[in-house]
């Protein structure tokens, strides 16, 4: 249930169990994203791993500029556009930590930037489902 301040400011809602607004997320993301820095769609909606470390990269490059910019005091620099390069950044990378252990918990072969890597067998547990368990 929302709040009248939260419907009145028309702020999203928080993702329930039933993940009904997930789509409002989504759709938030994209527009953010869009906005933010130059994008095509198709590189918005890339949700593996790679897309979004490419996702990232660019983040940063439009991060560096912008604290660029604050630090040499320029007339263009905006601390909001600022802000939600941070937000969107730091969103982004949680979702590839998210997305990188759910790939080792599922045995899956991560992509990496030096190439595929097989998940890790150093002992330590890939995820809280694995027992400590090997082959």
């Amino acid at each position: 249930m929302q709040t009248p301040v939260r419907d009145a400011l028309h702020l999203p809602q928080r993702a329930s169990s039933d993940g009904a607004p997930a789509d409002q997320d989504a759709h938030q993301r994209r527009a953010s994203l869009s906005r933010l820095v130059a994008l095509w769609p198709a590189e918005i909606e890339d949700l593996s791993i790679a897309g979004r470390q490419r996702l990232i990269e660019k983040l940063e490059r439009a991060l560096r500029s912008e604290r660029r910019r604050g630090r040499a005091g320029h007339w263009t620099y905006d601390l909001a556009r600022h802000t939600q390069l941070v937000r969107a950044y730091r969103a982004e990378l949680e979702a590839l930590k998210a997305a990188k252990r759910a790939a080792r918990c599922h045995g899956q072969v991560a992509i990496h930037a030096e190439g595929p890597r097989l998940p890790s067998r150093s002992g330590r547990r890939a995820c809280a489902n694995d027992k400590g368990r090997g082959p």
